[in-house]
């Protein structure tokens, strides 16, 4: 849903020289979170409630977003956010509550961790390499949203060679969230999709 298959690397390649190097700057918010300042930032509950309303697409009075692909959360911007348009603010109380429990800086972990993601995945890039690339033979489908300001359908072209069993497309007219956005739209695809896998198939359950 959204996200493109990369493959394993061989080698290393550190996002932000990625970035320096002119490509792929609608990950330069990635930058932003991998760093300290932000976890630092958001040290209250009422903080973390304005960065969920900032990355749900939550504007100021005069229509601005507070959050740039390219620079991450604006946070001269935060404190006068409305609430997200995309989900009920009482959803966004209980995840702001949570994560005020712990702090900030496990959910930001996550941007940290390319490097050492890259040696976990090392000995089966190795494999990949010796065995002619990577192949799933399983069906698979790859929905990607027209309004993605960050996971652009583009990033997906090419990903078909991966999937020796084929590669079904979706796509929704939607932002990033698009489950949140369009649920209605997307389920239908996957239905769809699954009744066409099944369809004349022999099918057996077990429990």
């Amino acid at each position: 849903m959204c996200t493109p298959f990369n493959p394993p690397l061989l080698q290393y390649i550190d996002l932000a020289h990625v970035i320096a190097a002119g490509k792929l700057p609608f990950f330069g918010y990635q930058l932003q979170f991998r760093g300290l300042d932000l976890e630092k930032e958001l040290d209250s509950e009422d903080k973390i409630r304005l960065f969920l309303n900032a990355m749900l697409a939550g504007r100021t009075p005069e229509g601005e977003l507070a959050f740039s692909p390219t620079k991450g959360i604006l946070l001269d911007k935060l404190a006068r956010l409305r609430p997200s348009p995309l989900v009920p603010q009482e959803e966004v109380e209980v995840s702001a509550r949570e994560l005020a429990r712990n702090g900030m800086r496990g959910p930001l972990n996550w941007y940290r961790t390319r490097e050492i993601n890259f040696r976990d995945e090392l000995p089966l890039a190795r494999r990949a390499a010796d065995e002619g690339g990577f192949q799933f033979k399983v069906p698979a489908m790859m929905v990607t949203a027209t309004k993605d300001i960050v996971l652009l359908p583009s990033l997906s072209e090419g990903m078909d060679r991966f999937f020796a069993a084929g590669l079904t497309r979706r796509e929704v007219d939607s932002g990033h969230w698009a489950t949140t956005v369009k649920p209605q739209e997307v389920n239908e695809h996957v239905s769809r999709w699954i009744e066409e896998l099944l369809s004349g198939a022999d099918v057996k359950s077990n429990l």
